[in-house]
């Protein structure tokens, strides 16, 4: 039997009503502020290193911010690989992420065998920094000055060697190009992590490293540094003339640390996250913490983000198939 006029007026008012707070509620939900948990954040290197140093610092960034704490997990093997893998396995929801490099974009995907697709599977949510890189010298080598360097290595081939973090590292790709651009034959030694290359720089088992990591060092008189590669000087080592200054003009290479998500993380999240580490890291006392340990502090939008992701690996792609560089 027909219910009355005004009876269905009633049901379906009633009804808008129901939907309308359920929708309300879900939109609350969807809107929760970012995090409202703890934060697992991947380290896919040796502690004690710069993405260690950036990982403790955003750590209390955080909790100053939000409150919540930040689990830092080292996650190391197979070239980053380890930490990529974990990740992708971990609830695509914002609270398991990993303090990467664009060496996760552009470099580690071509010289090792990896189960992801860099560009697909991963977005990179926050920018923590542009990294600084010196070209640092033991005193064992009897240069004062790049031009010095670049003399004394031409004139001795194969003799100087450069230590790096490892096959397709930031500081190992810093090298061959600069073999490539000045036509010099340097020998490569790679380590296990930027800290232990430093620390056969100092112990004289290497001749030079490129990284952030020896500015103490060479602060202390311990190790000598001859350029900062790039066009801006770093305001720890501000005696230190850059690449460009001394004539070696558009060093292509660059490294810049950035928070990474699972690429089904929503698209709400991605951007809390991103607006929570850009608040964070831009904050005068954090950016000051940021430049002495080598990182430059450069908020970036997600989207301008991708389009890094997506030109470094078209660059560093190209550059390490043209070197040859491979894992093995």
């Amino acid at each position: 039997m027909p219910l009355p006029t005004n009876r269905r007026r009633f049901l379906g008012t009633t009804a808008s009503l129901a939907c309308a707070g359920l929708g309300g509620l879900r939109g609350a939900q969807a809107a929760e502020a970012y995090p409202a948990q703890m934060i697992t954040y991947f380290v896919p290197y040796a502690a004690g290193g710069l993405s260690d140093q950036v990982a403790r610092m955003l750590g209390d960034g955080v909790m100053r911010a939000t409150g919540k704490n930040m689990l830092v997990d080292y996650k190391l093997g197979a070239g980053g690989s380890i930490s990529v893998d974990t990740l992708l396995r971990a609830p695509a929801d914002g609270y398991t992420v990993l303090g990467a490099t664009n060496g996760f974009f552009g470099v580690i995907p071509f010289i090792n065998k990896v189960k992801y697709d860099p560009l697909a599977d991963l977005v990179p949510a926050a920018l923590l920094g542009d990294a600084f890189l010196p070209l640092v010298v033991s005193p064992r080598v009897p240069v004062k000055s790049f031009a010095e360097l670049v003399t004394y290595a031409k004139a001795h081939p194969g003799k100087l060697n450069f230590g790096s973090g490892g096959i397709g590292s930031g500081n190992h790709l810093s090298g061959e190009y600069l073999k490539r651009r000045l036509g010099i034959d340097i020998v490569h030694v790679p380590y296990k992590g930027g800290t232990a290359a430093l620390q056969a720089a100092l112990a004289g088992d290497i001749d030079m490293i490129f990284g952030p990591e020896s500015a103490d060092s060479v602060l202390a008189g311990k190790l000598k540094a001859v350029a900062v590669m790039g066009t801006q000087r770093w305001s720890k080592l501000p005696d230190v003339p850059t690449s460009e200054e001394l004539g070696l003009k558009n060093w292509e290479l660059r490294s810049w640390h950035t928070v990474v998500v699972s690429s089904k993380t929503p698209p709400d999240v991605v951007a809390q996250i991103n607006g929570l580490v850009n608040r964070i890291m831009s904050a005068p006392e954090m950016a000051a913490r940021l430049r002495a340990a080598g990182l430059e502090p450069s908020p970036l939008s997600v989207a301008a983000l991708a389009d890094r992701a997506r030109a470094d690996h078209k660059a560093f792609g190209q550059l390490i198939r043209d070197l040859g560089i491979t894992a093995t």
